[in-house]
């Protein structure tokens, strides 16, 4: 990664309604299996990505949504600038393969934590 792009540990304030239930469920989640994260956010952009956690070959990005509504304008800027194998979003939505990025269903989160360095990265 170039050193102008900005990759630090994820921050949350947890004493307000920064961090949604969501957020803090996979949060949760990447702690307790000892997956660590980290948020990646370009300096002057408007950009931003939730995690980027290290895979069997390559870095994924991780996008949460705390609705159906699946859109991922920064996600999909993030894939189109680093190219990695393997985009994740996880929301309330089901799952869905949309080519660039696979939408896996909140509740399904944990698993694909428990197996994600064997899944095509």
């Amino acid at each position: 990664f170039s050193s102008r792009r900005r990759h630090t540990r994820f921050k949350c304030d947890w004493s307000s309604d920064v961090c949604s239930s969501d957020l803090q469920f996979v949060i949760q989640q990447m702690v307790l299996k000892e997956k660590p994260g980290f948020y990646w956010n370009p300096e002057n952009a408007k950009s931003e990505v939730d995690f980027v956690i290290q895979g069997k070959n390559s870095v994924i990005p991780i996008e949460v949504k705390a609705s159906e509504n699946v859109k991922s304008r920064s996600l999909k800027v993030y894939c189109d600038n680093f190219k990695p194998g393997y985009c994740l979003r996880t929301s309330l939505a089901g799952y869905r393969d949309q080519g660039w990025v696979i939408n896996v269903p909140l509740y399904y989160f944990e698993q694909w934590l428990k197996n994600y360095e064997k899944i095509r990265s």
